[in-house]
């Protein structure tokens, strides 16, 4: 939990918010450069169309697929990152509690409704319960 005796920034607060939101794009963003740097290893040269085939469908995907799709999925994940930090900063809890329940809950909402069960009585049923039901 919060302890009362420093108090972060707001510029502080929102960096972190805002880096919290940007975690989930990390594959998309690996795995994009990773097949865009195979292209290239394999011969891929920007408008060049005399390059073997495998090397462009690599870059296609790479590039087209992997990195333009990932746009409107890292709007998403960015607000819904922003939110949870935020949400779990009011509660009391410090920055890194969202990132680690982040890593280790793959509920989505479940993250938001864990948030409730931590600040509340031990209640191994009903949390187990909502862990069914998510």
């Amino acid at each position: 939990m919060k302890d009362g005796s420093k108090k972060k920034s707001i510029g502080s607060v929102v960096y972190d918010d805002l880096m919290g939101g940007l975690r989930p794009m990390i594959p998309f963003v690996a795995g994009g450069g990773i097949l865009m740097a195979i292209s290239f290893m394999f011969g891929m040269r920007i408008g060049d169309d005399s390059v073997n085939q495998f090397a462009k469908v690599l870059y296609e995907i790479g590039h087209e697929n992997a990195m333009l799709l990932m746009i409107p999925i890292f709007a998403g994940f960015w607000f819904l990152g922003i939110a949870y930090g935020i949400y779990m900063n009011t509660a009391g809890f410090h920055f890194w509690y969202p990132m680690v329940m982040s890593l280790l809950i793959f509920g989505g909402s479940l993250e938001f409704v864990a948030v409730t069960m931590l600040l509340a009585p031990f209640a191994p049923l009903q949390t187990f319960i909502m862990t069914l039901m998510s």
